[in-house]
């Protein structure tokens, strides 16, 4: 089996949110293990019926590990690592961030929190422990984002009242029509079925996707 080896742009940022990620996780197993409920959300839980196109519903309540981090706002942005955290971040990277803005709260709002909300399992509840392939496979995408020259996208656009014959049609080398396979269009009617009113596209089963160009210099053309 191949291994393939990362290490980071920045070893102290990487080190104080690895550190503050622990202290959340420490203090939101503190707070199951006390007692406290993990909170639930709804959620529909959607089975496509064999035409493509009709679906059934079954609304639930799960609980939420995610929901339980930003019910923790306060406590959360309170502990040491949290500031410490924010403060290596903005001392490391001051040359990539927004001059316009406060460097501090624009840190702490646009990466460090949405990034201890993303990394807390769900729905699984337990074991609240530490994962450090999650850790790693999170804080790429905060290197990517704030050290990368340029930052590759999808653009896409669905399709409605729209048939193929075959899954995917290729128009071009990086741009193509594709239907959603079944599990895809499952989750996108439960993303959708979250919303009210749905958006008016969740019915649709085509898409057109285009990936960017790089050209010999690295910059990307949509």
């Amino acid at each position: 089996m191949n291994t393939q080896h990362w290490s980071s742009k920045s070893p102290i940022c990487y080190q104080s949110l690895e550190c503050l990620s622990k202290a959340t996780f420490a203090l939101i197993w503190k707070c199951i293990s006390s007692g406290e409920p993990i909170p639930e959300i709804e959620i529909h839980e959607v089975s496509l019926q064999d035409s493509g196109t009709a679906f059934g519903t079954h609304k639930t309540a799960v609980p939420s590990l995610p929901q339980m981090v930003v019910n923790k706002t306060k406590e959360i942005k309170a502990l040491p690592e949290f500031a410490g955290c924010v403060e290596s971040i903005v001392a490391e990277n001051k040359a990539f961030l927004p001059s316009d803005k406060d460097a501090s709260k624009f840190v702490s709002d646009m990466y460090v929190f949405p990034f201890l909300v993303r990394l807390m399992p769900w729905p699984q509840t337990e074991p609240v422990k530490f994962d450090r392939s999650g850790f790693d496979s999170l804080y790429q995408e905060i290197e990517k984002s704030i050290y990368s020259d340029v930052y590759e996208f999808r653009a896409w656009s669905y399709l409605r009242n729209f048939e193929l014959p075959i899954n995917t049609l290729f128009l071009a080398s990086n741009l193509r029509m594709r239907r959603f396979s079944r599990s895809e269009q499952e989750h996108r009617l439960q993303q959708a079925l979250a919303l009210w009113p749905p958006p008016s596209d969740f019915e649709t089963t085509f898409e057109v996707l285009k990936n960017p160009d790089r050209s010999g210099n690295g910059v990307y053309h949509p």
